[in-house]
């Protein structure tokens, strides 16, 4: 009971500042999120890093993956949260698939390059070329 108490309250101080941070520059044109759907990307992305065996103190990164695709011409404003929550488990995939070598602006730069070049907004193409990148990556650099 306690821990989920100190958890919740943990969501709704990193959602608020998120939520807080993204809005003071964000324009009509943009996808965005509410407070609670913020919360759940992060109780999502906690379950991944569980699940991927990561370590990640902030929220830094999911701040950056939104301020990079919510402009993407391919996501939908009724699609975005579910859009997100799948584009931050590649984030993760392939973290852990390169042993975590990769900086985080380099990744998430380059999944927005693919993402609304390579794969047109498909999130299907994404998962396939990330996976090859991660397996290039790892036979180039950590063998």
């Amino acid at each position: 009971m306690f821990l989920e108490l100190i958890n919740k309250k943990q969501y709704d101080l990193q959602a608020r500042q998120l939520f807080l941070e993204l809005n003071e520059d964000i324009s009509k044109t943009h996808n965005s999120l509410t407070i609670l759907e913020i919360k759940e990307v992060i109780k999502e992305r906690d379950n991944m890093l569980v699940n991927y065996g990561l370590v990640e103190l902030g929220i830094d990164v999911l701040g950056k993956l939104m301020k990079g695709f919510r402009g993407s011409s391919y996501i939908v404003q009724e699609d975005y949260m579910e859009t997100l929550i799948e584009i931050q488990e590649i984030f993760y995939f392939v973290k852990r698939e390169t042993d975590d070598t990769l900086s985080d602006d380099v990744l998430i730069e380059l999944l927005i390059e693919t993402f609304n070049n390579d794969c047109r907004g498909s999130l299907d193409l994404l998962w396939i070329n990330m996976e090859r990148y991660a397996t290039k990556f790892r036979r180039e650099n950590l063998e």
